[in-house]
């Protein structure tokens, strides 16, 4: 079972190149793509639905590009993965949509709500901040 998605994954190499970006810099898409190894026409719609969340921003036109929305700090591991893979739950009970017949009145759901609350709270947690600081900066620079 794969908690951490692959668009997870991509979206998060992504924000780290972003995050080792200086202050109001952008990056094209398509940099960012080579710069973070995800192929550049999957990188595009995993930005459109985290700029829709407010994790990046983006600027259109000749020039343009994406940049955090916020200083790495601010941004959570949670904050990136749930636009792109969508809410973070340990059983499909734990989806607000679940319609199970047992909820409320289910052994394992309640065993397992403790373990989701876990999870959820260490990726809120981790901030591109604290993952920018564990990761040494590729030889090539961010903006290869």
């Amino acid at each position: 079972m794969e908690i951490l998605k692959r668009n997870g994954d991509y979206s998060l190499r992504a924000l780290l190149v972003l995050g080792r970006l200086a202050d109001g810099e952008i990056m094209a898409a398509d940099r960012l793509a080579r710069s973070a190894k995800v192929a550049e026409p999957i990188l595009r719609k995993l930005l459109q639905k985290m700029a829709g969340a407010g994790v990046v921003e983006s600027t259109r036109g000749a020039g343009g590009g994406f940049r955090l929305a916020r200083a790495p700090r601010d941004i959570s591991v949670l904050e990136v993965i749930e636009p792109v893979q969508g809410k973070l739950a340990i059983n499909r009970c734990f989806l607000a949509a679940s319609h199970c017949p047992l909820k409320g009145r289910c052994a394992i759901s309640r065993k397992l709500v403790g373990i989701q609350e876990h999870l959820v709270q260490f990726f809120k947690g981790i901030t591109l901040a604290d993952l920018l600081a564990e990761e040494p900066v590729p030889a090539g620079k961010a903006s290869e």
